[in-house]
């Protein structure tokens, strides 16, 4: 079992960049993080970054919880940090994340304490689909019990679901009443 990856960076303008030759698997606690052979990953030059990919961390806490909702409560299920401690890892082509029992749940990402749901549904779970992705773009698309993120940036994920927390809508009148 793999715990990171690491490959020389070289200096491009003002990014930190690192090719790696050969495709990788990294799997961790029911996460598997599949990157392509030579995918190219780019990290400001100021940011520290040595040209390691840790493997993916499953934390008990996102570091910045869903956006908030009026009348729903989020309950976060699943935190995986991929990448490298706050440092913005983008790629050229598309990494494949797959979180194990995820599927149908939503998801998102977190980055310097915003958060930003994942909105975008893959076309197909291929690397073609992934690597049409827009630069630092993301998709998602459920495969059997499993959740999967196609991205072009590593960062801390956080899957939830997100509902009203009544089980009838007769619970939940008070939810369309104005605030006074």
């Amino acid at each position: 079992e793999m715990n990171s990856l690491q490959s020389e960076t070289v200096i491009v303008g003002n990014e930190q960049q690192s090719t790696f030759s050969e495709e990788a698997t990294i799997e961790k606690e029911n996460v598997v993080v599949e990157i392509p052979a030579g995918i190219t990953i780019s990290a400001d030059k100021d940011a520290g970054w040595d040209g390691t990919i840790k493997a993916p961390e499953i934390k008990v806490t996102a570091s910045t919880e869903p956006t908030k909702e009026d009348g729903k409560i989020k309950e976060v299920k699943k935190v995986v940090e991929v990448g490298f401690p706050d440092v913005k890892l983008t790629f050229d082509k598309a990494v494949r994340l797959k979180i194990e029992g995820e599927a149908k749940n939503k998801v998102g990402y977190a980055r310097s304490g915003v958060f930003t749901e994942i909105t975008t549904v893959c076309s197909a779970d291929t690397q073609a689909a992934g690597d049409a992705l827009v630069s630092e773009g993301d998709c998602y698309i459920n495969v059997g019990s499993d959740l999967v993120i196609w991205t072009k940036h590593f960062t801390e994920f956080i899957t939830y679901v997100s509902n009203t927390g009544c089980s009838t809508d007769n619970d939940c009148n008070y939810l369309d009443q104005p605030s006074s």
